[in-house]
């Protein structure tokens, strides 16, 4: 019987741990009905708005009801990023002043073809300033 023991040690352990676990998972078991009233946690999302220092600081900025607008100063907001052929407007990077990246384009084409746009969205081109990134 020793010899038996000692040849099935191993096995016989792994049965023992084998049978632990089994009690465990069994005691412990997941029911759903319990966690019916859990409230679902909200997720952040991105600010729809720009938020850098000098559109977030400025007191003089026009307010509705206690918000802050950003119309007036970001007119375009909703429309971008705005794409043509070899450039995108992609976005903001200060009040009126449009980033843009241009990849084998003259800068001047692009510069004419966001003209027309701003145009075409009843904005004057002199108001913004355009800066090309890479």
């Amino acid at each position: 019987m020793k010899e038996w023991f000692k040849k099935n040690q191993i096995v016989l352990v792994l049965a023992v741990m084998v049978v632990i676990m089994s009690v465990i998972k069994f005691s412990y078991k997941y029911d759903p009905a319990k966690d019916k009233n859990m409230t679902p946690v909200p997720l952040l999302s991105p600010t729809p708005l720009p938020t850098s220092v000098e559109a977030v600081v400025d007191p003089k900025e026009a307010t509705e009801g206690g918000v802050r607008t950003y119309e007036s100063d970001y007119p375009l907001w909703s429309l971008l990023p705005f794409s043509g052929k070899g450039f995108v407007v992609d976005r903001y990077l200060a009040p009126r002043k449009l980033a843009v990246k241009a990849k084998g384009l003259d800068k001047k084409i692009a510069t004419e073809e966001i003209e027309k746009w701003l145009g075409a969205n009843d904005i004057d081109p002199t108001t913004h300033e355009i800066e090309f990134i890479n």
